[in-house]
């Protein structure tokens, strides 16, 4: 394995009702931008199967709408409660991580400051909210980067660096360790043209389902 390590740690696949690519899509894409690893973060949804891929390590998370905001939790296998602290205290008692994601959005739903108070490790990039990073910066030492991919071409928009993990059991210790550091991408063209191919992607794929006249 490589000695230092890229993990998009903030990525949906079309188990997300508002993703559009497939596992193997968004593992090939991973492969051909140099990611070591993705962490699925599928909007209310537990992965029952998780295949893995060679050369890539694939967390399978989950991104819960609790009733205060949005948290990315991993390994566990259901989700008894939406309350964010009641979430976490399970996630925890059962050997997981919860991990609060865009806390500080504008318009995506984040915890806030209530971040601090769920556990050891949040979300500080997001690759899609430029806001929430700016004001993260101000409040966090050092937090996860995830791209908050809803498309192949996000990837990589933000992710985490690790060193010497191999499977998801070492990514999660590493991160409740503090052993990583979040990054994001400073190329202002890539959020742009990133958008514009999902949203391309959105057109072409609306205009296989209308029927013709």
């Amino acid at each position: 394995m490589p000695e230092s390590l890229k993990i998009d740690m903030h990525v949906h696949s079309d188990k997300s009702p508002d993703a559009l690519a497939s596992i193997e899509e968004l593992v090939a894409e991973a492969k051909r931008k140099g990611l070591s690893g993705i962490a699925l973060c599928d909007h209310n949804y537990i992965h029952k199967t998780k295949p893995k891929f060679d050369g890539v390590i694939v967390l399978y998370g989950c991104e819960v709408s609790s009733t205060q905001g949005h948290i990315a939790v991993f390994g566990v296998d259901e989700i008894p409660t939406r309350e964010p602290e009641d979430l976490c205290d399970y996630v925890n008692n059962e050997g997981g991580l919860a991990i609060p994601t865009h806390p500080f959005s504008l318009h995506k739903k984040g915890v806030g400051n209530l971040a601090f108070t769920l556990g050891p490790v949040i979300e500080k990039f997001n690759g899609t909210d430029p806001i929430n990073n700016m004001l993260s910066r101000l409040k966090l030492k050092n937090g996860t980067g995830g791209s908050d991919a809803h498309h192949p071409a996000e990837l990589g928009l933000a992710w985490t660096e690790f060193k010497s993990v191999e499977s998801e059991d070492d990514v999660l210790e590493a991160l409740r360790k503090g052993k990583f550091s979040g990054h994001v991408s400073h190329n202002p063209f890539k959020l742009p043209l990133a958008f514009s191919k999902r949203i391309f992607r959105r057109i072409v794929r609306r205009k296989q389902f209308i029927p013709k006249a």
